[in-house]
């Protein structure tokens, strides 16, 4: 939202991947100080001042601060069901608090914002995006954006090592496409708003991992391979839509054409704080213009 004076987007679209993955514990020590292990460097903490800072830290890089205790830090580390349910405690909590911004902001605003959960966000988002007033979720739905681009959206993915909840076979998700793009007046002019990329299309490629989920080195190389998917790529071949918005593979931003339709993922460094994203310019001609943005 930050960026809307910028810009001056009429429809704002974040396509999946809402939440964070990890809690990082901030532990008090019988010394009165906190640890914490973080971002390779173990950090000590002095005052509430310090806590506070290194709270905001981890915050701000996309993560969930836990101060606690040494002890409890142990449990979680033992338990994963204690984890699981701390977790999803943070995550439900995080989204509630940005939708509720984003409802404060966008009452002042004359813009669309579309927010979708992704293959690994907790399904309850979707549940509280629905509640939002004017943060709007399009999973599964054909959305008129102005009278001319239809859009179309899904946070599902293929099938991933991570064994993801929003995972579906490759026949899965093209009956799941065509179901919505039967709902669409004029393909020609749709979007779509897929979280998982093309097969192969250079937006997709991810290292390869072995049975343990480490990065395959051949001769002092790591190997990249296309992880996207089969029946998206087939949608766009098909029906060569205006344009593809994607995202999930976060290594591979970019920007290719399949045949007439443009394709963008913006890739993420969310670790380092950098967001990033797309502008493109639309209209019942074509693309007028797009580019790749960070903030």
């Amino acid at each position: 939202m930050a960026k809307y004076d910028v810009y001056k987007a009429n429809v704002i679209i974040v396509g999946g991947d809402l939440t964070g993955k990890m809690i990082v514990p901030i532990a008090r020590q019988p010394n009165g100080e906190h640890t914490c292990e973080f971002l390779e460097k173990i950090h000590v903490m002095k005052s509430s001042k310090e806590v506070a800072e290194m709270q905001k830290l981890i915050e701000d890089l996309g993560f969930y601060p836990y101060v606690t205790d040494s002890g409890e830090v142990e449990k979680l580390r033992k338990d994963r069901t204690k984890f699981t349910g701390l977790i999803n405690h943070f995550i439900l909590q995080r989204m509630e608090q940005w939708v509720k911004l984003a409802d404060e902001r966008l009452s002042e605003l004359n813009v669309q914002f579309f927010m979708v959960p992704g293959n690994d966000d907790n399904a309850k988002c979707g549940e509280i995006i629905n509640k939002a007033k004017y943060v709007k979720n399009p999973e599964g739905k054909v959305v008129d954006l102005d009278g001319v681009h239809e859009m179309i959206t899904s946070g599902a993915s293929n099938h991933t090592p991570w064994e993801t909840p929003g995972e579906y076979s490759e026949e899965e998700l093209e009956r799941m496409f065509e179901g919505m793009i039967a709902g669409v007046k004029n393909v020609k002019n749709c979007i779509l708003n897929f979280h998982v990329p093309p097969y192969d299309s250079g937006l997709d490629v991810a290292p390869q991992l072995s049975h343990e989920l480490q990065p395959v080195n051949v001769g002092g190389q790591f190997m990249r391979i296309p992880v996207g998917s089969t029946a998206v790529r087939k949608i766009v071949e098909k029906y060569q839509p205006k344009l593809g918005l994607f995202g999930h593979i976060h290594e591979s931003g970019g920007d290719t054409f399949i045949g007439k339709t443009l394709c963008v993922n913006p890739g993420s460094e969310y670790t380092e704080g950098i967001l990033r994203g797309y502008v493109v310019e639309l209209d019942e001609k074509g693309i007028r213009q797009f580019y790749r943005v960070e903030g």
